[in-house]
């Protein structure tokens, strides 16, 4: 290897001096990388065997930087938590646009439990939460009465009225609560169980994907 005597002191050289040295020296490995590979693969015989992993190169050209982005945020849904002291306002499924629940899902389980009404239901620990918020000192028991159903559009999807009292006994006419169907658990095996749970995770679903 031929070393020329010729001594660059870099300190000395500009910004646009150090650019062009920088590219000629670039420029010169890159000469020296493709002269080192047309020299092997002159080597090269028939039936010979080549070696397909060649060594790392001794020098690598500087990757432009890339701007930092902020980290990207996942929105949260909650699930969906609502409690009523009187009935919503009567609202038909929407037809042909885009809407949360699928009008004939509801409006074939809306007949289906008014026909079965009333029926047991769990409550949630997100609706025990927001009665006692709502109503302190009513006492909350794990389950229910659902002694009425009723379609409250979007906003509400399939509300129902709860009895809280125990054994489903005489209501409290003094406040009456409705509550989304949603945040009822239905005990599986009993009747129309497998048809609520549908509703439930379908309208839950589309909650949290925002797309309706």
């Amino acid at each position: 290897m031929n070393i020329h005597p010729t001594t660059i002191r870099i300190e000395e050289l500009s910004e646009p001096e150090l650019v062009a040295l920088n590219h000629r020296i670039i420029a010169r490995l890159r000469f020296l990388q493709r002269a080192r590979v047309q020299a092997d693969l002159r080597q090269l015989r028939i039936g010979g065997r080549a070696v397909l992993d060649p060594p790392e190169p001794a020098w690598t050209e500087p990757l432009p930087a890339r701007p930092s982005l902020p980290p990207r945020r996942t929105p949260t849904v909650e699930p969906e938590v609502l409690l009523l002291e009187r009935p919503p306002a009567s609202r038909k499924p929407l037809g042909n646009r885009p809407a949360i629940d699928d009008p004939d899902q509801v409006g074939r389980l809306i007949e289906e439990l008014s026909d079965h009404l009333p029926f047991a239901a769990g409550v949630t620990p997100q609706l025990a939460e927001m009665i006692r918020r709502r109503a302190p000192g009513t006492p909350i028991p794990r389950h229910c009465q659902v002694t009425w159903v009723h379609y409250g559009g979007d906003e509400a999807g399939i509300v129902c009225k709860l009895d809280l009292t125990e054994q489903g006994g005489a209501e409290d006419r003094g406040r009456q609560f409705y509550a989304p169907i949603t945040q009822l658990l239905i005990r599986r095996g009993t009747l129309l169980a497998r048809d609520i749970a549908a509703y439930q995770k379908h309208r839950l679903k589309r909650l949290r994907r925002g797309r309706w």
